[in-house]
């Protein structure tokens, strides 16, 4: 994941709960990245900080493939959209830049096409396989497991239950 790029630490949300929040799972390219104060002005120097105690906010501007979708759906009119990056990473509008610009990521996003979680919503696309490999076990239903079944719970096949005819 792009964000153990930063200082600070997040302990991982498991990519089962990521995938299950995000409403859209699509790839996008970042075409630029900007930095802007607490007041919401584009600053231009690239040493401006983000971070704890810093009142800026790095953004990506993201072109996303309607071609690319994993979840959900993208309409024509949210193609271009705008994600702020969390403000407790400690980084700088030059090191964001060489990090993110012009590169293909995999982004989580909400119904309204913001972040799906402040510090874990974009992935690199070479998770891709995982990341369908999860969406596809979630839109299988839950079967009910059979007591002989190996995937069972360990104690119920020690149990008088599962010697009674059902293991």
């Amino acid at each position: 994941m792009v964000a153990a790029l930063s200082a600070t630490e997040v302990d991982p949300t498991p990519l089962e709960r990521q995938v299950d929040r995000a409403v859209t799972i699509v790839f996008g390219r970042v075409e630029s990245v900007t930095i802007h104060d607490g007041s919401g002005r584009a600053l231009s120097d690239g040493s401006a900080r983000t971070g704890p105690g810093e009142r800026n906010e790095l953004r990506l501007h993201v072109v996303l493939d309607v071609k690319r979708v994993m979840k959900g759906a993208v309409p024509e009119s949210q193609v271009k959209v705008t994600l702020p990056l969390w403000r407790m990473w400690h980084d700088t509008l030059n090191s964001a830049r060489a990090v993110y610009e012009k590169k293909d990521f995999i982004f989580f996003l909400t119904p309204d096409f913001r972040p799906s979680s402040s510090a874990e919503f974009l992935h690199l696309d070479l998770e891709e396989s995982v990341i369908k490999a999860e969406i596809e076990r979630q839109k299988r239903p839950n079967q009910a497991l059979q007591h002989n079944d190996p995937s069972c719970h360990a104690a119920c096949m020690r149990t008088c239950r599962a010697s009674r005819g059902r293991g």
